[in-house]
């Protein structure tokens, strides 16, 4: 029979949980993005209409004015900083808030792509296309002067399209491959630059991207992954490393939303009812619109049809929590209830769909809105020759078979198919895209899965070529360069990257170890109070470095402790 005292422990242990995701915030974060109305039924006519003309405005500088003007019609004294102090005029509570808070610097857009993606895809005669199509979708606007810069990402997921705060928005090579036609790329672009439009990327974005700009969970996954290469396979530790590998992914799915909008649902709507004015007055054939959310409702359908891939994982933790509690051993039993609870909230948030409600009612939503307001309008044909010329020129045609190949290259070594995935991936950089991030980022995986470090590293070497190489090919080489013994070079490569990216979170942890290895503590510990302030998340790795032990390293032997 059980004891009821472990249960008891176990069971205040799921409680305590709570504290990391309170019933009440879960409750307010859900109100938040499903509430119970639609923005479309709050005005009459058309959403263009209600938007007040005039020139557009950085929207962290427009928030901020917005809270400093909104603190003057208070008695109450005001301060952004907290300190109490009066200040008088709104230029000067701005100045105040600059002043307190510096972490508000902003990054530029690309930089914050490239903190993200796998690579940014550069082709002349496409980027001159996209950037017309929304120069055509801007010039109906009663905002003017927006500073709208398009790229192109090379992301698998059609639809993954990203607006961020200085207008740079972000297309995958997905939707410019799957699109049937120019409106419904238009379709996707005008989504994106209503948001810009709206300034959508309030304060608590801000707050939100400067405390998550790159998570705990994503140097988890590096750890957990380094734990899994190191144990080897076909052994019981090998299995309870995979296991740890699976729930840091989930760590991952869950919390890397913090670098990228998570928009609520009001922002969403408006960015879809602006999105479907502003085709509409473009010139743009509004089926477009139809199209776009009729493709990502059948993959959010093929998505949500694929079986949960932690159910494995779920299932072994709970028969070991089980065992554990019967045996007493509440400590082991303790850290399995941790790992649950980080599978069911990555399962949660993807049920919850943070990022946008779902397609299908979106999709509902926008129909009744056209029905209201454009239910007499006569469309023009569908645009479809300029993007197909654009998709038969040599410089698209090179770059698709590239990456084509480098995406077969990682769904093979995923699925341990090591000769076809080797043989994708010298596609992949056999031709002018040779040396693109995404195309060496996906040899680099092929030879690590293959055991072969020394060559991995020298695909990673040589994805720096990439004039827009992304931060995880820095974090990365500097990792094996470390593991490897080589701490000059490690050096050398977190210098490159730490001004080039404005001082990013993850490389707080390696540059702090760097100096107290060369004897700089006054440095390290310096560093370890930044990165204390500025990222909660990585604080306590950034202290674990300021103590003189690799941070990598520290995790891993306390995870080796655990499964032994």
């Amino acid at each position: 029979m059980t004891s009821p005292r472990p249960l008891i422990l176990v069971l205040a242990a799921v409680l305590a949980l709570g504290t990391l995701w309170p019933v009440n915030a879960a409750h307010a974060f859900l109100d938040r993005i499903l509430p119970s109305t639609d923005t479309k039924d709050e005005f009459d006519g058309r959403f263009i209409d209600t938007l007040t003309p005039g020139a557009w405005k950085p929207p962290l500088e427009a928030a901020m004015r917005e809270a400093a003007e909104k603190s003057s019609d208070s008695p109450s004294s005001f301060s952004f900083g907290g300190s109490g102090d009066d200040v008088s005029s709104v230029e000067d509570k701005i100045g105040a808030k600059n002043a307190i808070r510096p972490e508000f610097e902003e990054i530029p857009g690309l930089t914050m792509l490239r903190m993200d993606e796998r690579g940014i895809v550069v082709l002349p005669a496409l980027d001159a296309y996209l950037a017309g199509i929304a120069r055509r979708l801007l010039e109906p606007s009663p905002i003017t002067g927006a500073p709208i810069t398009v790229y192109v990402t090379a992301s698998e997921r059609y639809g993954e399209a990203k607006a961020l705060p200085d207008g740079t928005i972000a297309i995958p090579m997905a939707s410019i491959l799957q699109a049937d036609s120019e409106d419904e790329l238009a379709a996707l672009l005008a989504h994106e630059i209503s948001h810009v439009l709206r300034g959508h990327h309030d304060l608590d974005w801000f707050e939100q991207r400067q405390g998550n700009l790159v998570s705990g969970a994503e140097l988890m996954l590096g750890l957990a992954s380094g734990l899994a290469q190191q144990v080897g396979k076909g052994n019981e530790m090998a299995a309870k490393a995979a296991r740890i590998l699976i729930v840091a992914e989930a760590t991952m799915a869950a919390t890397s939303k913090g670098l990228f909008p998570s928009w609520t649902r009001e922002h969403e709507d408006e960015a879809d009812l602006l999105g479907l004015d502003l085709l509409i007055a473009a010139g743009y054939n509004y089926d477009g619109m139809f199209t776009l959310m009729q493709k990502m409702e059948e993959a959010e359908l093929i998505e949500a049809s694929k079986p949960d891939p932690y159910q494995e994982a779920r299932k072994a933790l709970e028969e070991e929590i089980q065992q554990q509690t019967n045996q007493g051993n509440i400590g082991a039993a303790l850290g399995n209830v941790l790992q649950a609870a980080t599978l069911e909230f990555g399962t949660a948030l993807n049920r919850a769909s943070a990022d946008h409600r779902s397609a299908t009612d979106r999709l509902e939503s926008i129909r009744d809105y056209f029905d209201r307001e454009y239910a007499d309008e006569i469309p023009p044909a569908m645009t479809a020759l300029p993007l197909e010329q654009v998709r038969k020129s040599r410089e698209f045609i090179e770059f698709a078979e590239a990456y084509k190949d480098a995406s077969e290259a990682l769904d093979l070594a995923e699925k341990g198919e090591l000769s076809a995935a080797e043989k994708a991936a010298r596609s992949a950089v056999s031709g002018p895209y040779k040396n693109h991030a995404w195309t060496r980022y996906a040899f680099y995986k092929v030879r690590l899965e293959q055991g072969h470090r020394d060559r991995a590293m020298q695909n990673l070497e040589l994805a720096l070529n990439d004039p827009y190489v992304p931060l995880s090919v820095y974090t990365e080489l500097e990792k094996m360069n470390r593991k490897a013994g080589s701490m000059d070079s490690a050096a050398r490569v977190l210098a490159s990257a730490w001004e080039e990216f404005q001082r990013p979170a993850a490389l707080y942890p390696p540059l702090i170890h760097h100096h107290q290895r060369k004897g700089e503590k006054a440095r390290a510990q310096e560093l370890a109070i930044e990165c204390a302030f500025k990222n909660r998340e990585v604080a306590k790795i950034c202290r674990t470095a300021a103590e003189g032990r690799d941070p990598d390293m520290a995790r891993t032997q306390s995870w080796l402790q655990a499964l032994r």
